[in-house]
């Protein structure tokens, strides 16, 4: 495993290195200890897959509020995906900047958020399939969001007509 820093604190692309032979590859999708000797602390609570039918489904953005605020460790298990984290703690000096990659099956890659980001995505194949570990249990009342397309945030997302839920829909503008 290797951790690759990226533009916001707190956000790390996580590189994992498959074993391969002739049987096929096995790959260590999260390991606690690793990240704790790379000054991570997460610890798992929840593990949750989102599946999506169609292309360019959007799913965000998503955040829990405090005290329930979490860290999370995406991964695209099947398909491909434009995933999308924005900085929403009001003290940072990155305060309302994003960061997006593509994730996609078998590219051997996870991205670790932390606390105080909103985070979405959006498919670019159809049957996708996109796991979350995640550090606290679901609180519903804490669950907010940010409007996917707010023009504050300028993110250039791949389809500007998603699939998208009334829910996402109808978040907050900043």
């Amino acid at each position: 495993m290797q951790i690759i820093k990226t533009c916001l604190d707190d956000v790390f692309i996580i590189s994992h290195d498959p074993i391969q032979d002739e049987r096929g590859h096995f790959v260590r999708n999260l390991c606690v200890d690793y990240l704790e000797r790379n000054n991570i602390d997460f610890n798992v609570k929840q593990v949750s897959t989102s599946f999506n039918i169609k292309k360019h489904t959007l799913r965000g953005m998503h955040f829990q509020k405090e005290p329930e605020m979490e860290k999370k460790i995406i991964q695209c298990m099947k398909g491909k995906i434009f995933d999308v984290v924005v900085d929403i703690r009001e003290s940072s000096p990155t305060y309302l900047k994003h960061y997006s990659i593509i994730l996609e099956e078998n590219d051997n890659k996870s991205l670790f958020v932390g606390k105080g980001f909103a985070h979405g995505f959006q498919t670019l194949l159809r049957d996708t399939e996109v796991m979350y570990h995640i550090d606290r249990s679901f609180s519903p009342k804490h669950a907010s969001g940010i409007l996917w397309n707010d023009p504050v945030l300028n993110i250039s997302w791949p389809e500007n007509n998603p699939t998208i839920s009334k829910k996402d829909k109808n978040w907050y503008r900043l």
